[in-house]
């Protein structure tokens, strides 16, 4: 037979576990600043200097160019 503890443990449990689940679900519409943007509509530009890689030509090899 169950006290009256167990069955306000029971209803703490099965808040606490709404409260958990339901938390995600609603910091999914909790913002206002979410837009969709277009591919279009991204302006693309050259990569700062310190991002640049260098291309190596294979036709450029050094070892070959001692030969």
């Amino acid at each position: 037979m169950e006290t009256s503890i167990d069955k306000k443990r029971a209803v703490t449990l099965a808040l606490i576990a709404c409260t958990v689940l339901a938390g995600p679900a609603l910091a999914q519409g909790a913002s206002d600043t979410q837009t969709f943007i277009n591919a279009k509509d991204i302006k693309w530009t050259d990569a700062p200097p310190s991002m640049h890689m260098t291309y190596i030509n294979p036709d450029d090899d050094p070892q070959k160019a001692k030969k």
